[in-house]
């Protein structure tokens, strides 16, 4: 009996050995990287005063502080795309069908919600397919 445990304590010293060696050579991998002077970062943050334009015309005037509409994300044949100020040319197919979407977002994407970047439509779209 006294045999298995001093084995028992020789794998449990090992576990931790090597446990400890590993922390070692590895904690000097993580550094920090500096900053990158005079540039601007897009973040995802949202403006909480609305992100989206919901209006049929692209030249409405926008709220203070925000972009002019530049895309309009609409429903075609049941799926949605992303156009252009000029409604013929196409951004980007997201490939997401219209039936995914609640009853009054599908009436707001059949008339056009315009934005005024991309990144203000990858968060609308997002936060229906989380």
């Amino acid at each position: 009996m006294k045999k298995y445990v001093y084995c028992f304590l020789l794998i449990i010293a090992a576990c931790v050995i090597c446990t400890g060696a590993g922390h070692w050579f590895t904690r000097s991998q993580v550094r920090q990287e500096p900053a990158i002077p005079n540039v601007t970062v897009e973040t995802e943050a949202v403006p909480e005063d609305g992100m989206a334009f919901e209006t049929d015309d692209p030249e409405a005037k926008p709220a203070a502080g925000q972009e002019p509409a530049k895309y309009c994300l609409t429903a075609k044949d049941g799926y949605l795309l992303v156009f252009g100020q000029d409604r013929t040319t196409v951004y980007m197919d997201p490939h997401m069908p219209l039936k995914d979407f609640p009853p009054e977002e599908q009436s707001k994407l059949l008339q056009g919600i315009w934005f005024s970047n991309m990144m203000d439509i990858f968060s609308y779209l997002e936060s229906y397919t989380s």
